[in-house]
């Protein structure tokens, strides 16, 4: 065996969106996102999102990145992609053409 090989196994928590994540329910999303391992984030079902809604989505990525975790959105479409892109948040979107 190559002594430079390193096989390693990580989890991740799957956090999946169903609706609207406005000011009503961010916070509700915020204990979801708060995890000690990385997170993917399905928007597939998002709907709307204001920017409470964002904010807390930026600030688990904040905190998740600077414990070297990782926080990916996945599945985002329609207008809430529209908004994440005009406030240049695609750093948070999951690319399909990085794997």
């Amino acid at each position: 065996m190559d002594g430079a090989t390193k096989i390693s196994v990580q989890t991740a928590c799957w956090v999946t969106i169903d609706g609207e994540i406005d000011a009503t329910n961010a916070e509700e999303l915020a204990g979801a996102l708060d995890q000690p391992i990385s997170v993917f984030v399905d928007c597939s079902n998002l709907t709307l999102i204001d920017s409470a809604g964002m904010g807390v989505i930026i600030d688990a990525y904040n905190v998740l990145v600077r414990n070297g975790l990782q926080l990916r959105v996945v599945g985002m479409n329609g207008e809430p992609l529209r908004a994440f892109e005009l406030l240049r948040l695609g750093y948070l979107l999951d690319d399909p053409d990085d794997e």
